[in-house]
């Protein structure tokens, strides 16, 4: 898998080792993100999928 240019299975890949191992207030605010059609202000965003911290730095 690593060393290839594609993974064979790119979702399945997406969802094992990214997406599942994320707490579940990680996996709202990406859900959000997801369906969203333009950016979404922390505050609200937060807000929205119950989220009581800070945005990432990163």
């Amino acid at each position: 898998m690593y060393g290839q240019t594609m993974h064979e299975d790119w979702l399945r890949f997406l969802d094992e080792e990214i997406l599942n191992v994320l707490p579940k207030p990680q996996k709202e605010v990406l859900s959000i993100l997801a369906t969203s059609d333009r950016p979404v202000p922390w505050e609200k965003l937060a807000k929205a999928a119950g989220v009581m911290e800070t945005p990432p730095n990163n």
